[in-house]
Protein backbone atom coordinates (compact mmCIF):
# COMPACT_ATOMS: atom_id res chain seq x y z
CA UNK A 1 0.00 0.00 0.00
CA UNK A 2 2.35 2.67 0.77
CA UNK A 3 4.57 2.29 -2.45
CA UNK A 4 1.29 2.58 -4.44
CA UNK A 5 0.78 5.91 -2.42
CA UNK A 6 4.18 6.89 -3.13
CA UNK A 7 3.67 6.32 -6.59
CA UNK A 8 0.61 8.16 -6.84
CA UNK A 9 1.91 11.49 -4.75
CA UNK A 10 4.65 11.37 -7.39
CA UNK A 11 2.40 11.00 -10.40
CA UNK A 12 0.54 13.89 -8.55
CA UNK A 13 3.47 15.89 -8.38
CA UNK A 14 4.39 15.23 -11.88
CA UNK A 15 1.50 16.06 -13.33
CA UNK A 16 1.49 19.82 -11.61
CA UNK A 17 4.52 20.28 -13.23
CA UNK A 18 6.84 20.45 -10.02
CA UNK A 19 10.34 18.98 -10.62
CA UNK A 20 13.85 19.13 -8.94
CA UNK A 21 14.62 20.69 -5.06
CA UNK A 22 10.35 21.60 -5.43
CA UNK A 23 9.84 18.05 -6.11
CA UNK A 24 12.23 16.76 -3.93
CA UNK A 25 11.51 18.79 -1.07
CA UNK A 26 7.83 17.63 -1.56
CA UNK A 27 8.31 13.96 -1.53
CA UNK A 28 10.28 14.40 1.87
CA UNK A 29 7.33 16.30 3.63
CA UNK A 30 5.23 13.66 2.39
CA UNK A 31 7.04 10.89 3.29
CA UNK A 32 7.89 12.73 6.87
CA UNK A 33 4.31 13.33 7.67
CA UNK A 34 2.77 10.05 6.49
CA UNK A 35 5.47 8.12 8.36
CA UNK A 36 4.33 10.07 11.33
CA UNK A 37 0.57 9.51 11.06
CA UNK A 38 0.45 5.80 9.45
CA UNK A 39 0.56 3.74 12.67
CA UNK A 40 -2.87 5.77 13.29
CA UNK A 41 -4.08 4.87 9.62
CA UNK A 42 -2.78 1.63 10.13
CA UNK A 43 -4.67 1.14 13.02
CA UNK A 44 -8.15 2.77 12.13
CA UNK A 45 -7.92 0.32 8.88
CA UNK A 46 -7.49 3.20 6.57
CA UNK A 47 -7.96 1.76 2.88
CA UNK A 48 -5.60 2.95 -0.07
CA UNK A 49 -8.27 5.53 -1.53
CA UNK A 50 -8.95 7.57 1.54
CA UNK A 51 -5.22 7.52 2.08
CA UNK A 52 -4.46 9.29 -1.58
CA UNK A 53 -7.39 12.07 -0.63
CA UNK A 54 -5.73 12.86 2.87
CA UNK A 55 -2.11 12.87 1.43
CA UNK A 56 -3.32 14.84 -1.21
CA UNK A 57 -5.02 17.46 0.56
CA UNK A 58 -1.94 17.88 2.34
CA UNK A 59 -0.08 18.24 -0.69
CA UNK A 60 -2.59 20.80 -1.50
CA UNK A 61 -2.07 22.46 2.14
CA UNK A 62 1.72 22.62 1.80
CA UNK A 63 1.65 24.10 -1.38
CA UNK A 64 -0.93 26.93 -0.43
CA UNK A 65 0.73 27.85 2.72
CA UNK A 66 3.87 28.45 0.69
CA UNK A 67 2.43 30.66 -1.51
CA UNK A 68 1.08 32.61 1.04
CA UNK A 69 4.23 33.07 3.36
CA UNK A 70 5.92 34.01 0.17
CA UNK A 71 3.40 36.35 -0.81
CA UNK A 72 3.35 37.68 2.80
CA UNK A 73 7.21 37.68 3.78
CA UNK A 74 8.59 38.68 -0.48
CA UNK A 75 11.93 36.47 0.44
CA UNK A 76 14.76 38.25 -1.55
CA UNK A 77 15.73 34.28 -2.81
CA UNK A 78 13.76 32.23 -4.81
CA UNK A 79 11.58 29.11 -3.76
CA UNK A 80 14.23 27.10 -4.82
CA UNK A 81 16.48 28.52 -1.75
CA UNK A 82 13.92 27.47 0.13
CA UNK A 83 13.56 24.18 -0.75
CA UNK A 84 17.02 23.63 -0.82
CA UNK A 85 17.08 24.86 3.40
CA UNK A 86 14.01 22.06 3.29
CA UNK A 87 15.80 19.29 2.02
CA UNK A 88 19.04 19.82 3.65
CA UNK A 89 17.37 19.84 7.26
CA UNK A 90 15.41 16.78 6.93
CA UNK A 91 18.33 15.41 5.64
CA UNK A 92 19.93 16.21 8.03
CA UNK A 93 17.24 14.30 10.47
CA UNK A 94 17.32 11.30 8.20
CA UNK A 95 21.00 10.99 8.68
CA UNK A 96 20.99 11.50 12.61
CA UNK A 97 18.19 8.73 12.58
CA UNK A 98 15.23 10.63 14.01
CA UNK A 99 13.31 10.21 10.81
CA UNK A 100 12.44 6.90 9.28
Amino acid sequence: MDDKLTEFMLNLFLQANISGDELEKHLILYKTYYSEIKPVLNQSKMDLEARKVMMAKFAQFVIEFEIICIKAYKPSADSQSTSRNIINMYLQKFEQGKIT
